[in-house]
């Protein structure tokens, strides 16, 4: 039997040593601090949430080399348009409730361009549920209208316009109980992940101490050399 095998022998179970209530007292103390930071946050963070930002905003006339001094000219149904832009927009909800259309204040919820609008080129809509319809949509002057109608909490909506003329996007919104945030979505946090690799660092940690102490050991019981 190893010098090793020896101390380990001697020893405690495995389960009433020292290392392994410090790692259980690490993970437990890991695991609350998590739960806390994650009921802070919920309860920091309102439970409709829609994102609303530009994807995209695309002028179809630019300015190319050997052009200068030439004309090019967007038509659409007969009508010249001067400064014509593609804009993409996103509405996206993250919500822990559905967004009745009680919410709504009886107003839609406008996309405001300032600009004005020419056409809506294209509207998509994932509910993830089958059952609920897409937003009505209403192009007036300026801004498509949506609903009032039903947003489910993982609701996705994307519209792509034809402004004619630089666009400065502003939603317009007298919702109830729903926050609008102008940015675009973030990827959520994965705090799994962050408790799983914060545990592995404190078992490499917990391993590399008992190692160490099992090879000062070891080294405190080899002979000394004569002087």
């Amino acid at each position: 039997m190893t010098v090793a095998q020896k101390i380990l022998a001697e020893e405690d179970p495995w389960y009433f040593s020292g290392w392994a209530l410090a790692l259980a007292s690490i993970v437990v103390a890991v695991s609350l601090g998590t739960w806390a930071v994650w009921a802070a946050f919920r309860s920091a963070r309102p439970r409709r949430i829609l994102h609303i930002s530009v994807d995209s905003a695309v002028p179809l006339v630019t300015t190319a080399p050997g052009l200068e001094g030439r004309q090019i000219q967007v038509i659409l149904d007969g009508h010249t348009l001067t400064s014509p832009y593609v804009v993409t927009v996103d509405v996206i909800s993250r919500s822990a409730l559905d967004i009745a259309p009680a919410a709504f204040s009886e107003k839609p919820l406008e996309l405001e361009f300032g600009v004005p609008l020419v056409a809506l080129l294209d509207q998509q809509s994932e509910a993830g549920r089958p059952a609920v319809r897409a937003p009505q949509v209403v192009v007036q002057g300026s801004a498509p209208h949506l609903g009032p109608a039903l947003i489910t909490q993982r609701h996705a909506l994307r519209y792509t316009v034809l402004c004619d003329g630089k666009p400065v996007f502003q939603p317009v919104a007298e919702m109830i109980d729903v926050a609008i945030r102008e940015q675009p979505l973030r990827p959520p946090v994965n705090w799994t992940e962050i408790l799983m690799n914060a545990i592995e660092m404190t078992s490499l940690a917990l391993l590399g101490g008992r190692l160490a102490k099992v090879a000062l050991r070891q080294s405190s019981t080899w002979p000394k050399q004569p002087q």
